[in-house]
């Protein structure tokens, strides 16, 4: 019994260690700018990805970000700030503006060529703050801004049901009140969507004391809306994100974060970021991994649906603002101050040139995650070598063999079926040469 509890703890201690080293490879690209900061990021496919910032900053890569074209602004001036952008192609795209000089207004424009003219569709001069746009289909999407001067009690939330080329703001019966003494507003990457629920959340625009965030959600594509009990652990909510319509995650700009599993009903403290300033965050769609990024290039991962965290090299200082992962897939771009766009790889080590051999060995996360029943792990061997490949459960019980054989220089991967197995936590080691590796998965039934 003492020699099995011993494996058990050296299992736990192993996978600690090894959490640390992330096989990511972070890449920064050239965006062309120098001083705009950059804060809207959309990725559409592996090749398209759209980008808005201050100065209204409009970038499209049409290459995977190799190449980068700057489009003209929305609007008569380069005051605007895109706060937001959606889109679902090259050529249509949706952006949420204010004013940058007053820090006011909402206005919402469309483009249908690629960026190449915008059309106004939605004005609020002067008033509200735009903070993000998001569409399900071509017809119908959602824009939030914060309360009017008018009526500070009353989000400025907009659907359209025709492309965006009509706005209606939904009725306040339909929305609860937000705390107008307090200055509650929300922000442009603090949103997050899973089918037609949509969750948003909120902080006081001027940190007034006494203020204790929330969070706002729909169920309904934004047509009615409820609010989550106050989360007393943080001083604000700076981003939302959920991995599914019960399970979430928030976080405060002074690092602390909480999580929920009851569609943001309520929240509970979990394990602190790590750093204060937060900027943004997300999560891998259909994976509990995390990214978390802000002031002075910080950029932290957690692959455990944030109870814990690892930090990663971040390649400048520049304050990171925004993320944009694209979905099913391990890649993500980032974007920040001074014109700052990054690409975010979590399978850098095994996409090589057609035939190219990997350096070293390396075991990758495993892909769909959490998964329900199959799923697949990916895994580079930089010579012939004998690999072990072997799942365990929680308490370090082989569970399943996947691979034990000899196999050639390159990269390979292994598909575990869990279909006799019970949810929860696993984990999968891999052996080879002398190297050796684990990781974390998760079987959801």
């Amino acid at each position: 019994m003492k020699k099995h509890l011993s494996f058990v703890l050296l299992f736990l201690l192993t996978i600690t260690f090894v959490q640390v080293n992330t096989t990511a490879q972070i890449v920064v690209q050239n965006s062309g700018l120098t001083t705009q900061r950059l804060v809207a990021v959309k990725p559409i496919n592996e090749k398209t990805v759209w980008v808005g910032g201050m100065g209204g900053a409009v970038l499209k890569t049409l290459d995977g970000g190799a190449t980068w074209y700057s489009k003209p602004y929305p609007g008569t001036t380069d005051s605007i700030r895109i706060n937001s952008i959606a889109a679902f192609d090259s050529l249509t795209a949706w952006a949420c503006t204010f004013n940058g000089v007053t820090a006011t207004g909402c206005s919402i424009y469309k483009t249908t060529d690629g960026g190449n003219n915008w059309s106004l569709k939605y004005d609020l001069q002067n008033d509200s703050f735009g903070d993000f746009v998001y569409f399900w289909d071509s017809k119908n999407g959602v824009a939030v801004g914060d309360p009017t001067s008018d009526r500070p009690s009353y989000w400025l939330i907009l659907t359209t049901s025709d492309g965006g080329d009509t706005w209606n703001r939904v009725d306040s019966a339909k929305i609860p009140a937000a705390d107008g003494a307090k200055l509650e507003g929300s922000l442009s990457n603090g949103f997050s969507v899973v089918g037609n629920t949509i969750w948003f959340g909120a902080q006081s625009n001027n940190s007034v004391a006494g203020y204790v965030p929330r969070v706002f959600y729909s169920k309904d594509k934004g047509l009615t809306w409820a609010n989550s009990s106050p989360i007393t652990d943080l001083t604000s909510v700076q981003g939302v994100g959920f991995i599914d319509a019960n399970n979430g995650f928030a976080a405060s700009t002074d690092g602390k974060s909480a999580s929920t599993s009851d569609g943001g009903q309520t929240w509970s403290l979990v394990t602190p970021v790590g750093f204060a300033s937060i900027r943004a965050f997300d999560y891998r769609p259909g994976n509990y991994d995390l990214l978390a990024v802000g002031s002075g290039g910080k950029i932290y991962n957690s692959i455990d649906n944030g109870y814990s965290w690892t930090s990663v090299t971040d390649p400048n200082a520049n304050n990171l603002r925004g993320i944009g992962f694209l979905p099913n897939s391990n890649i993500s771009w980032i974007v920040g101050d001074n014109g700052t766009i990054l690409k975010w790889d979590e399978n850098a080590t095994a996409v090589n040139d057609k035939g190219a051999i990997p350096g070293k060995y390396g075991l990758q996360q495993n892909f769909p995650n959490p998964f329900n029943p199959t799923t697949t792990i990916r895994y580079s061997v930089p010579k012939e070598s004998k690999v072990s490949l072997s799942v365990y459960d929680a308490l370090g019980r082989q569970v399943a063999t996947l691979v034990n054989d000899v196999k050639s220089a390159g990269e390979h991967q292994a598909t575990f079926n869990a279909s006799n197995l019970s949810s929860g936590v696993y984990f999968y080691r891999l052996k080879a040469d002398g190297f050796t590796d684990f990781k974390k998965l998760v079987l959801m039934k």
